[in-house]
């Protein structure tokens, strides 16, 4: 287990933000585990990298309610992805919410999640 999060005693009277560090912190674990979110399961490598990068930049670049588009004119396959807000929580790590849907041949799939920067200066999803 990763102990990626250390909880100050000032965070244990405030629930909800010793629950999402502690989230963080599983997520973190389960990175190792998972390259990408669930939301990719069955797109194409060529996708699921197309669409991380999209992510990624998104939510270090764009301002909160800007959309941005990628389109895979190999596969077909496109998304778009919208911050909704950006917050710091008590462990001082920047977090934003935002919404993500891809379209492919299959139909149309869309996750809300709450993404924190790491340590590292990336994004990691947490689905909510």
């Amino acid at each position: 287990m990763i102990n990626a999060f250390f909880v100050p005693a000032r965070l244990t009277s405030r629930p909800i933000e010793v629950a999402l560090v502690t989230v963080l912190a599983l997520a973190a674990e389960s990175a190792a585990a998972s390259s990408y979110p669930e939301i990719y399961a069955g797109l194409p490598v060529s996708d699921q990298a197309l669409a991380t990068r999209t992510v990624q930049n998104t939510l270090e670049t764009a301002l909160s309610g800007t959309t941005r588009l990628w389109r895979n004119q190999r596969t077909g396959s496109k998304g778009k992805v919208q911050p909704l807000r950006t917050f710091r929580i008590r462990t001082g790590h920047y977090c934003r919410e935002y919404e993500e849907t891809i379209e492919t041949q299959r139909g149309p799939v869309w996750q809300r999640a709450i993404a924190c920067r790491d340590a590292g200066g990336s994004w990691r999803s947490i689905r909510r």
